[in-house]
């Protein structure tokens, strides 16, 4: 294993891990006081992001950004920090285009790559529309389909306190195996409801109940059948 320091790549062995990880650790405390000292922006709240000069995806998604002190997570996953009015994400290889930096205030935040190439980001504050769903009951229970008509999705919506807690299942390619994660969905027309990079929307006719959208690297949709209701 190597650890980069300031001015070296040291080597990490069994024989010195325990003083390497005890340096590691001083430094942490170290930049910690130091970024206490200089100040940090509040940031939590609700984003739309989309990729900036970009051509492998264009969809906008929604995202949840929470704060500690200056530790920025996204989706629970410790993503980066602010330091006065600046915030810094990525991780990995400091020169592959991970690691995004951007100016907080105005009307949106854009994150550029710190060194070497890659694609940008754009932050947008999020407020949610004044609507409500004409017939609640119309989405609520588990519905499936297949994205692209390729691959199985899977979704079950449940009400919540802040709008619907939906439970949302993928294969990522035919046959393969279902991966599983939750998020928060809120109404986004009267026969709409949105979270992440996906609205599901209520058909008023034909052979399926529902549709939803994916926003993902390829914009993806689904025709949905409830296989089970309130």
């Amino acid at each position: 294993m190597r650890l980069s320091g300031e001015d070296s790549v040291r080597i990490v062995t069994p024989l010195n891990v325990d003083a390497v990880s005890a340096e590691y650790e001083g430094r942490r405390a170290t930049y910690a006081a130091a970024i206490r000292a200089r100040g940090f922006a509040s940031l939590a709240g609700e984003y739309e992001i989309s990729s900036r000069r970009c051509s492998e995806w264009s969809g906008v998604s929604l995202i949840t950004l929470t704060q500690e002190e200056f530790v920025v997570r996204f989706l629970g996953i410790t993503g980066g920090v602010v330091v006065e009015r600046t915030l810094v994400t990525g991780g990995g290889d400091a020169n592959d285009g991970s690691y995004l930096s951007g100016t907080i205030g105005g009307s949106t935040i854009e994150l550029r790559p710190i060194e070497g190439r890659g694609c940008g980001s754009l932050l947008t504050p999020y407020r949610r529309p004044d609507v409500r769903l004409e017939q609640p009951e119309s989405l609520i229970g588990s519905w499936e389909g297949l994205w692209d008509g390729e691959f199985g999705v899977r979704f079950t919506i449940t009400p919540s306190d802040s709008g619907y807690t939906v439970r949302y299942e993928w294969q990522d390619h035919a046959g393969g195996a279902y991966h599983v994660a939750t998020a928060s969905f809120h109404p986004s027309s009267k026969r709409s409801i949105r979270g992440a990079a996906i609205e599901i929307t209520v058909e008023q006719d034909g052979e399926y109940g529902a549709r939803a959208v994916g926003q993902f690297v390829k914009t993806r949709t689904a025709k949905l059948k409830r296989v089970s209701g309130p």
